[in-house]
């Protein structure tokens, strides 16, 4: 590992077969003038990836900025995520999961720069173009910039959150031995918003109006009505788990956030075949909300 890393680029794969050269591709391509590492931790995938992998280590030019780890039993997304972000001894990080794919020869280049001319920015990001499927149909889409272009309270990463993945550099806070990843955030899904919002409290965040990678989206025929069920029961999950991890100290905008986004989808939960669900739902949330008024009032 070389003295003067500057960047540890953090990759997670599970079932990425199809994906994942092109994913190490796009990093190994980066036109730096700097040491850049990529950290690729394979959970247990039971497809080729591992043999892709090793192919490209012995073989591409730049196999040597690769480091390699496969687990032997399959370990989830979250701790996955949280054993490469600690691996990581680069001055910054930057994520690119296994089936996502940067873009830009120069991403890192600027995202480094701008990190490092502003200390009181924590964390940048981009645009980016999303790739849908539908079958055996492709159809790629620029992310529209009013959709990630807003105001990054911690209202505004929870309610309006549209931040790609694998638009993600930030300052590895993590060298620091006093900071670790919350324990309580390893039980939730949506991990790149609890990332971000345990990142909130070190600086702040800018975002390039540029597209520099590429996001795919899977599955377009699921349910609508599903995909909200399961988004507001995550999402609520994980709000209440970081308003404990801030000691209420956000719980009005964490509350507010919330709120907005049980109106937003309210119509398509209300539909009659998803009724007890439903239900279900906004009784979590209803329990949710009590907690929080009631630590409001206090």
């Amino acid at each position: 590992m070389s003295k003067n890393l500057k960047v540890s680029v953090c990759m997670i794969t599970y079932g990425h077969e199809k994906f994942i050269e092109e994913a190490i591709n796009g990093v190994l391509m980066q036109d730096v003038d700097f040491d850049v590492e990529l950290i690729i931790s394979n959970d247990a995938s039971p497809d080729g990836t591992d043999e892709i992998v090793k192919s490209i280590i012995q073989n591409h030019p730049r196999g040597n900025w690769i480091r390699y780890v496969k687990h032997e039993e399959n370990i989830g997304m979250m701790l996955n995520s949280q054993f490469v972000l600690e691996a990581g001894k680069g001055e910054f990080i930057a994520i690119c999961e296994g089936d996502d794919y940067w873009t830009d020869s120069l991403k890192l280049k600027k995202q480094v720069g701008f990190l490092e001319k502003n200390p009181d920015y924590v964390m940048c990001f981009h645009r980016c173009q999303v790739l849908l499927f539908e079958d055996e149909e492709k159809k790629f889409i620029d992310q529209p910039l009013e959709e990630i272009d807003y105001e990054y309270s911690l209202y505004g990463l929870l309610y309006k959150w549209n931040i790609p993945t694998a638009s993600i550099v930030f300052k590895n806070v993590f060298l620091n031995k006093n900071n670790t990843f919350p324990k309580e955030f390893l039980k939730v899904h949506s991990g790149d918003i609890a990332l971000a919002s345990y990142l909130f409290q070190f600086g702040k965040f800018y975002l390039f109006k540029e597209i520099m990678c590429v996001y795919r989206v899977f599955g377009l025929g699921v349910s609508v009505s599903h995909k909200s069920l399961r988004m507001i029961h995550y999402r609520t999950n994980l709000y209440y788990k970081i308003n404990e991890y801030y000691n209420f100290k956000y719980e009005e905008e964490i509350y507010q956030a919330l709120h907005d986004i049980m109106n937003r989808y309210a119509p398509t939960l209300c539909k009659e075949k998803y009724t007890l669900a439903g239900y279900s739902i906004r009784k979590l949330i209803y329990v949710l909300f009590r907690r929080i008024r009631k630590k409001i009032k206090k």
